[in-house]
């Protein structure tokens, strides 16, 4: 249990309480960050068994990382018949959900291209929660499913494009049916989408609908809706919402009969088809695979894939920066900035710019600006550059990694890094650049 006080002091008198307190008292409202997990692509951190209480764990909004603390709790627990965690799933799943995509962020970088990890999650899971409802959430927000292998340890995969292993040909196929959608009113092709803000105090927001355009010209709108509980960021709501429209529509689904070679594509998410004899060329999903009668012959599910289901597209717009901002005061320089560097494989390194006392938590309290500029703008944003020769020449940063940390391309070790932030508003004011900080690459 977490308690917080606070004591906010003014005179007796109404009047000298408002020259203290001339908007009201303060309102406060705080960032919970909940238990350590564990990573297994960071070789600092200890494995032995579930610890909670682990100092060389470290905070994370990664979903895999959440998803396989909470499995390992569910053991400790013994509320789950699972064993225990496949690693390798996991990290690989870990590194799905950092991979860096596209945003589009108004006022970063004066508009160019600026990027955030595919997948991030901010959750409060309670006792009274379903195990079920909780990993269906987790898995929702990073477009995964989860399962148990043969040794019936936990398994995750994030939703991406995988190059088949298998092909089956005519020969392998026997009666089939093929479905092609849409066709069901099961079907949707306009999916309007809500998300937590936590610019707006973690409220929900409405991100833009997401429409497949050939789809409504074909059979008209059809409509669906898909509210995230555990998504903070418009652009990640708008990047699953994507995928899940575009996951139901002009896609063939085909129900197969597979002789004995169905048995190699039991471990296999995806299989290749080759039988133009029957008009059935493309790479399928499999959806559900199972004997019929022996193991001779088998009863396949099968959802074609394409590229297109994958493809990171950003938010057309921002929902919460497009709204006006009025009489923007001047904004000062940020300060608190925290350089710091990271290798990055043999020889090259990133250097990263915080303005957080903890360079690697993200999301945490506005460091130091004017509170008028807070008051009449809460949604600024940061915006740097950075310099290999002392300041000579700018580059800007096009790497952002959180609402408060920026990173910059890879660079050979030993090279000095000169970095500079400053506030950007949502109506276009900036301030000055902050003073210099520095970090070698590693």
């Amino acid at each position: 249990m977490t308690c917080y006080y606070l004591r906010a002091d003014a005179t007796a008198a109404a009047g000298d309480r408002l020259k203290i307190f001339p908007n009201g008292f303060p309102r406060y409202s705080f960032i919970y960050r909940g238990a350590r997990v564990y990573d297994p692509r960071d070789r600092t951190q200890v494995y032995t068994s579930y610890d909670i209480y682990d100092t060389t764990w470290k905070w994370s909004e990664n979903p895999a990382l959440i998803a396989a603390d909470y499995v390992n709790w569910l053991i400790s627990e013994n509320l789950t018949a699972i064993k225990g965690i496949n690693w390798l799933s996991i990290a690989e799943a870990a590194n799905d959900c950092d991979r860096l995509v596209p945003i589009k962020h108004a006022g970063f970088n004066g508009g160019s291209a600026a990027y955030e990890p595919f997948a991030r999650l901010s959750a409060l899971v309670t006792m009274d929660m379903e195990p079920r409802e909780v990993l269906s959430k987790i898995m929702e927000s990073c477009d995964a499913d989860y399962g148990v292998d043969q040794n019936g340890l936990f398994t995750m995969a994030i939703g991406k494009w995988r190059e088949p292993a298998i092909t089956f040909t005519s020969a392998d196929i026997g009666a089939f049916i093929e479905d092609f959608g849409p066709s069901s009113n099961e079907e949707f092709n306009s999916m309007r989408t809500t998300y937590i803000e936590s610019r707006q105090n973690h409220q929900r927001v409405q991100a833009p609908i997401y429409e497949d355009a050939y789809s409504i010209s074909k059979i008209g709108r059809r409509s669906a809706s898909l509210d995230f509980e555990w998504v903070t960021s418009v652009n990640q709501a708008w990047r699953l919402a994507a995928r899940k429209v575009k996951r139901v529509n002009r896609k063939r689904r085909i129900t197969c009969s597979l002789g004995a070679r169905a048995l190699t594509a039991l471990k296999q998410r995806v299989i290749r088809i080759d039988a133009p004899e029957v008009g059935i060329v493309g790479i399928f999903e499999i959806d559900k695979i199972a004997p019929d009668g022996s193991l001779a012959n088998w009863q396949a599910s099968l959802i074609e894939v394409t590229p297109d289901i994958f493809e990171d597209e950003a938010a057309p717009v921002d929902t919460v920066v497009d709204f006006v901002i009025i009489n923007q005061p001047a904004l000062s320089a940020p300060t608190y900035l925290i350089a710091g560097s990271i290798s990055t494989g043999n020889g090259v390194g990133v250097a990263q710019l915080s303005l957080d006392i903890n360079k690697n938590i993200p999301l945490q309290s506005v460091p130091d600006i004017t509170v008028g500029a807070l008051l009449a703008d809460p949604l600024l944003q940061i915006d740097g550059r950075w310099s290999t020769d002392n300041g000579t020449s700018w580059s800007n940063f096009d790497t952002l990694l959180s609402r408060l940390i920026m990173q910059t391309p890879e660079l050979p070790s030993g090279t000095p890094v000169t970095m500079q932030a400053r506030w950007v508003s949502s109506s276009g004011a900036v301030s000055a650049y902050s003073a210099s900080v520095s970090a070698i690459i590693p």
